[in-house]
């Protein structure tokens, strides 16, 4: 076995084993996007293939782009882990960016420790790793709700050394008083800290303005949004979105949403109106970062 301090990041999908179970009741509403025929034999049995498939598609893309970065998915759920912690949230932003534009509801757990790996692997029944990081991280994705990746204060720490304008926040859990914090993969503040250029900002904006519409309005979502808990796991994901384009905006958008308000009146999903939000939400968006960035200038 090789030992090493590392860095773990757990993603599970969410809604995936009520699924499975059959314990949604859907419509042709939620199989058409994911193109199942409602009336075959066991279709939620084929929506849980092809989001399996998009899944892996997504974990492959990230594996091309991460070399540094090992990964092993589990069926619904997959680590990620390297010695380079950089790394391991780089790939984490990018695979949770490419699960939102695929229509995949997760969540994740990040943490920084022990990690321990067999010398030499076969690959063809999958990689596999145990250790304290392993563990914690596996547990953190538990702490929240929403396509969060929660994480602890030694992991952001180490993470902030070395990436100092990552944003993290702390959360406390009301009943039962343990806090858990918050990486916020989906924030574009180290981007913007580090640029004013509009080229660069325009991307950076546009790729958290499609994480709150796509998971507003996309149809693919429409089968998360099947079952009261699923509402809510969508609703908890914009609202989080929502305050970073708040924040964005410097309190001049209109961007903040509760939960009760977006799990007892979700959306309408249609591509249309999603595209739609997404042109307005951007350029709206686009001219307070620069306004910002230029009342910093001159000050």
């Amino acid at each position: 076995m090789r030992s090493f301090q590392g860095a773990v990041l757990f993603v599970d999908m969410l809604g995936f084993s009520a699924l499975t179970r059959g314990r949604l009741k859907l419509t042709e509403s939620e199989y058409m996007p994911w193109k199942i025929k409602p009336g075959g034999k066991f279709p939620h049995q084929l929506l849980a293939a092809q989001i399996l498939l998009a899944f892996r598609k997504a974990l492959m893309r990230t594996g091309r782009r991460f070399k540094a970065v090992k990964l092993a998915q589990l069926s619904d759920c997959a680590f990620l882990w390297s010695e380079d912690i950089c790394a391991v949230t780089d790939a984490g932003r990018f695979l949770m960016h490419e699960a939102i534009e695929a229509g995949l509801l997760c969540r994740g757990g990040l943490a920084f420790g022990d990690v321990h790996e067999p010398n030499k692997i076969d690959h063809s029944i999958g990689a596999f790793i145990v250790g304290d990081a392993v563990t914690r991280a596996a547990t953190y994705e538990t702490m929240g709700k929403g396509m969060r990746i929660f994480t602890d204060s030694d992991t952001a720490s180490e993470i902030l050394f070395k990436r100092p304008h990552e944003s993290f926040q702390a959360l406390i859990n009301p009943l039962v008083g343990e806090t858990v914090d918050e990486w916020l993969w989906y924030s574009p503040e180290p981007i913007l800290e580090l640029s004013q250029d509009r080229l660069t900002l325009r991307p950076a904006i546009e790729k958290l303005v499609s994480c709150h519409t796509m998971l507003r309005y996309s149809p693919r979502f429409a089968w998360n949004a099947a079952s009261p808990e699923g509402c809510r796991q969508l609703a908890c994901s914009i609202v989080a979105i929502s305050d970073a384009m708040q924040k964005l905006s410097q309190g001049y958008g209109e961007y903040e949403f509760t939960v009760e308000h977006l799990s007892s009146a979700m959306q309408t999903r249609k591509d249309s109106i999603r595209e739609r939000v997404h042109k307005q939400f951007s350029e709206e968006l686009l001219g307070l970062a620069m306004y910002r960035d230029r009342k910093k200038t001159r000050g």
